[in-house]
């Protein structure tokens, strides 16, 4: 970011909070505050200046808008961060509200988040790594500084980074004692872990209505154990599944493997894009262009 630019967020942030660094951002159309460690890059970057500049997320706009149309017994948001989606609306009675958060120090701040909403008592926050079956603990890689790179994949420099040993689940487990949802609405962002959430995650492939918005970073999955193609063909199997636009709330369905490669990789190489997948048309929430 140029020096121009950055003083003119800095000037914004500190007009609107007070500080260059506040403690909480209410996102734009929340409902409550969500609470954030000020020496977290990523944090003041997604939340505090996005804040000021009235930008929310495609991740975040697309969960407001399924849970709003679906109205799910289920909402389930995997990497959390600070949980600026999950936190971003009311939820309905009858709608349960999962939030799963791999990083421990991260932890502290989604308690005082969930307490602040008026929809608290439908939220259960969670700290463990999604994969496909429970395990022993697993070496997690982070930085305090810019906490959206944390992962479960070995960082191709793993000494840049702090680790430590977090609790293995999958969704299946953790919603053992949970009753059946016919309705599921779900955001996942687990720098490449995705792959693993889906097979350990049978209840979403059994639901009858699904619509959710997840990560799909080629690179990542395939480092994961992964392979990204049987991931997306897994998902396509059960699901419609759209490309997205970035920042724009534009869908265009993806029919198969090979025409996601041509949209998204030049020469073969990896690539990073965030997929939708629902169980059909229905299920894509109004205010969504889509391309066919």
């Amino acid at each position: 970011m140029n020096i121009l630019k950055s003083g003119y967020l800095a000037f914004l942030t500190w007009r609107k909070f007070g500080t260059t660094k506040p403690r909480e951002v209410v996102p734009p159309g929340s409902p409550s505050p969500v609470h954030i460690n000020p020496e977290d890059r990523r944090a003041l970057k997604k939340l505090a200046h996005d804040t000021v500049r009235g930008r929310t997320s495609v991740p975040m706009r697309f969960w407001r808008a399924a849970v709003s149309e679906l109205k799910p017994q289920l909402a389930v948001d995997v990497g959390a961060n600070y949980g600026e989606c999950f936190s971003s609306m009311k939820y309905e009675e009858g709608t349960r509200v999962v939030a799963v958060e791999a990083n421990v120090g991260l932890i502290p701040f989604l308690a005082k988040t969930r307490e602040a909403h008026p929809s608290k008592n439908a939220i259960r926050v969670v700290n463990c790594l999604i994969s496909e079956r429970p395990a022993a603990e697993q070496v997690f890689y982070f930085k305090p500084d810019w906490t959206g790179g944390g992962s479960a994949v070995v960082p191709a420099n793993p000494e840049d980074y702090q680790k430590i040993s977090v609790p293995v689940d999958s969704m299946d487990h953790l919603l053992a004692e949970d009753p059946p949802a016919d309705t599921i609405v779900f955001k996942a962002d687990i720098e490449g872990y995705e792959g693993m959430l889906f097979r350990g995650f049978g209840r979403l492939f059994s639901a009858t209505r699904v619509a959710g918005i997840f990560e799909f970073d080629t690179r990542l999955m395939a480092r994961a154990g992964t392979p990204p193609r049987e991931v997306f063909e897994k998902l396509a199997s059960r699901f419609e599944l759209y490309d997205t636009l970035r920042k724009h709330q534009v869908l265009k369905r993806v029919r198969d493997w090979d025409a996601l490669v041509a949209a998204r990789s030049v020469g073969g190489a990896d690539f990073h894009t965030d997929l939708v997948a629902v169980t059909s048309m229905r299920e894509v929430p109004p205010g969504w262009t889509v391309f066919h």
